[in-house]
């Protein structure tokens, strides 16, 4: 459905974790306590990753003789960078792409729903001389993603910044998602996206432009807002246009993208609010 390459795996190491759940009527005990336990994991998880997990994928690209390295990402001791070999070529997503896949074992969803899914890469059909594996990967409902996807960008519209670039590509994927053939059964799932909108006011607290935390609960109940306003927009419309470098061509237009994630806003306002 999202036709851009993804430059991450993310595992939520910390499932055991987020299980527990984070209710609204906790106190400010129960929740001192579920930080100490976010820090403990944020501790141990680097130890884990660099003692077990990173050999473990050094001998497997060994054995199999492909030319990739591993590396700590410093920054983000939670996440292995994958250094794969470069086709290099003389055109600007090059420049855009990087020459790396993200490993993040620190994900804070639950990763509920999910279910198992038969993956296929993007190249069978285009090259029928090969012969290219499958993989029956446990993957997120795509309700959840559609509702994590969504809350990412309602938050980015009220601070009106984003860390890092490749962040347009988030607006892209919710249209995608909303031109899909599971479009209705996600947008009136109230159930998933209540829970994304609770368990991300307790694991993703973000302020807004004023310093006040963003109001998550608004979401689901008829506040939900996809499209940025002002210099905001201005810095997605500039991040989106590099994004398109690594699309297949069949991408929207900026103004195009923003009037549709319009009208998915309006859709599930009107869910939410029913």
């Amino acid at each position: 459905m999202c036709r851009h390459p993804s430059e991450s795996w993310d595992s939520a190491l910390a499932k055991a974790l987020n299980q527990r759940g984070a209710s609204p009527r906790w106190g400010l005990a129960r929740l001192s306590q579920l930080e100490r336990q976010k820090e403990a994991v944020k501790k141990r998880l680097p130890i884990w990753i660099n003692d077990t997990v990173r050999p473990l994928l050094e001998k497997a690209l060994q054995d199999e003789g492909i030319g990739a390295t591993i590396d700590i990402d410093l920054q983000h001791p939670e996440k292995l960078q994958l250094h794969y070999p470069f086709l290099d070529h003389n055109d600007g997503a090059y420049d855009y792409v990087k020459k790396w896949v993200i490993l993040e074992f620190g994900g804070r969803s639950t990763g509920e729903p999910h279910h198992i899914e038969n993956v296929a890469c993007d190249m069978v059909g285009i090259m029928p001389d090969l012969i290219f594996p499958t993989a029956m990967p446990q993957v997120m409902n795509v309700a959840r993603t559609f509702w994590e996807k969504a809350t990412v960008v309602h938050v980015f519209c009220k601070k009106g910044s984003f860390r890092g670039d490749r962040f347009a590509r988030h607006w892209h994927d919710l249209v995608a998602l909303a031109n899909s053939e599971h479009f209705e059964t996600i947008i009136t799932n109230r159930d998933v996206a209540q829970a994304v909108a609770t368990h991300k006011s307790y694991f993703f607290r973000e302020k807004d432009a004023n310093g006040q935390f963003v109001d998550y609960e608004a979401t689901v109940c008829g506040q939900l807002q996809l499209v940025p306003t002002g210099d905001a927009r201005k810095a997605i419309e500039a991040d989106y246009r590099d994004t398109q470098l690594m699309m297949d061509g069949t991408s929207l237009e900026f103004d195009q993208l923003m009037d549709t994630c319009q009208k998915i806003q309006d859709r599930a306002n009107q869910e939410m609010a029913a």
